[in-house]
């Protein structure tokens, strides 16, 4: 039987430059019991736009 992909999100207003150690657990449960598993730091991905858009600056660098 084939297991299912599993994407675990860590979204704003997460803090940029803390992990979540609750998604590294849950991740390697997951990959423990079969399934593919993986997690995608979005608070990280989007921190750029987000202080664009919270402190109104002109550009993103």
């Amino acid at each position: 039987m084939k297991k299912a992909r599993i994407t675990l999100c860590w979204l704003p207003p997460a803090k940029p430059y803390l992990p979540s150690p609750s998604m590294t657990v849950l991740k390697q449960t997951l990959l423990d019991s079969g399934f593919e598993a993986q997690v995608i730091y979005w608070n990280i991905l989007l921190e750029k736009i987000l202080l664009k858009y919270l402190f109104n600056k002109k550009s993103v660098k």
